[in-house]
């Protein structure tokens, strides 16, 4: 006794196969998957140039989780440019972090910048972390800074 699919011709089959894997990849494909989430240290300060002078202040700095593709990590930063990095210990050492920047003509109230730390120096638990905002004018020289501290949780 033959069964339905017994029945059907090699091409049958083929086009069965072809359309079930179709079917496969398109559900596949509309699936979102949640982008990976890093630690970084978010940076949140003001920017003016007043008089030609510049001032800088920081609002507040934290430890926060952002998608990866977010994250930006350079340790030789263009200038002119307002960068932010961090100074803490960890073991024997202390580490400096990547810089993130952002251009020297950002002005305002809220400007925010993600500190991205590679992995295997993630400061430990209950480490305080030093966090500095300065402004750097093409000449490499540093026209304003400020510094902010948190303790990473």
């Amino acid at each position: 006794m033959q069964t339905v699919l017994d029945r059907r011709t090699g091409a049958e089959r083929t086009f069965t196969m072809v359309l079930f894997i179709l079917i496969v990849v398109f559900f596949a494909g509309c699936i979102q998957q949640k982008p990976e989430k890093v630690p970084v240290i978010e940076v949140s300060f003001k920017h003016y140039i007043i008089s030609d002078q510049h001032v800088v202040e920081i609002n507040y700095v934290k430890k926060t989780e952002i998608s990866l593709e977010k994250v930006k990590i350079t340790k030789s930063p263009p200038f002119p440019s307002v960068m932010a990095y961090a100074i803490y210990p960890k073991g024997n050492k202390i580490i400096v972090s990547p810089v993130a920047y952002t251009s020297i003509a950002n002005q305002g109230d809220n400007i925010t910048l993600y500190i991205g730390i590679e992995k295997d120096e993630l400061p430990e638990s209950g480490t305080k972390v030093d966090v500095y905002v300065e402004v750097w004018n093409k000449a490499s020289k540093k026209l304003a800074a400020d510094r902010g501290e948190f303790v990473w949780e």
